[in-house]
């Protein structure tokens, strides 16, 4: 199997290529590339690639393709492609980082400017917004709604690998839709789209078998629709990601009710939901 994903799709691609690799029991290679969905394909770099492969497996041709590595990963930031071993990366140093009500000085017009730090968090603060107005209105155009920043990175950070986000959340209604980005934010200047995940809290249900404490895994089989004002606990799977945070960005995550302009909006009341930050987050 020869598995080709893409970063920046942020759609259901990336997440199968990973799943699959990692599931396969078979002679394998995994890619990640930037850019276009067929851009590669169409390259001679790609093209080489591709012919690699095939005069290996079809016609007996030993090109060398499966003494490389099995993972070939595009660093954005540096910009460059980087073998590996295996995904995700057996030297993977997994930080926990703590959502903290605010204010963290950094993003003025969110509604909260939470900070995101491995500190644990004292006192429970709730931070609260509504689900519908004005946080579809701030979403169209695209500002942001809830923020935790990290405090400038003192040095370059590669961040690769998939991402869990563990909140304790409630709302009014029965349901809550929840969109994370995780978000290279610069000194100066507009912040990028790094990764996202999302989830519907009454989808929270998670598989104890192919859940792992970096990859929730969602079973999807029932829905647990919520109580008025109870507080549940929620993992939101964000998808893999590869990126160098340079010395003085912050890393960002936004979280609102809505994805974009045009897609996922919701339809219902404008009652509140909420995340809570503080002693809950220490699990």
């Amino acid at each position: 199997m020869y598995s080709v994903g893409n970063w920046d799709g942020l759609a259901f691609h990336l997440r199968g290529n990973m799943e699959a690799f990692m599931r396969v029991q078979a002679p394998k290679k995994l890619r990640v590339h930037v850019g276009g969905h067929t851009e590669l394909f169409y390259s001679a770099e790609g093209q080489n690639e591709m012919l690699r492969w095939y005069d290996y497996w079809l016609k007996g041709i030993d090109t060398g393709i499966m003494t490389e590595p099995p993972v070939k990963l595009f660093i954005r930031g540096p910009n460059t492609y980087r073998f590996e071993n295996e995904w995700p990366l057996a030297r993977t140093k997994w930080t926990k980082y703590f959502l903290h009500a605010g204010p963290a000085h950094a993003v003025v017009d969110s509604m909260n400017d939470g900070l995101l730090s491995t500190d644990l968090p004292g006192e429970d603060k709730p931070v609260t917004y509504p689900a519908q107005t004005p946080t579809y209105e701030l979403t169209y155009f695209g500002k942001p709604v809830i923020t935790f920043c990290t405090e400038p990175l003192k040095e370059d950070t590669e961040i690769t690998g998939p991402i869990n986000l563990v909140m304790w959340v409630s709302a009014s209604e029965k349901d809550m839709d929840i969109f994370a980005k995780v978000q290279d934010m610069p000194p100066e200047g507009p912040s990028t789209l790094v990764t996202k995940g999302w989830l519907k809290a009454s989808h929270r249900k998670l598989d104890p078998v192919l859940s792992k404490p970096w990859r929730p895994y969602h079973s999807h089989d029932e829905e647990e629709y919520l109580k008025p004002g109870e507080i549940v606990p929620v993992q939101v799977e964000i998808w893999p990601t590869c990126r160098v945070f340079k010395a003085g960005h912050r890393v960002r995550l936004d979280i609102s009710s809505h994805d974009s302009a045009v897609l996922d909006r919701r339809h219902g009341s404008s009652e509140p939901t909420t995340i809570m930050t503080g002693v809950q987050d220490r699990d």
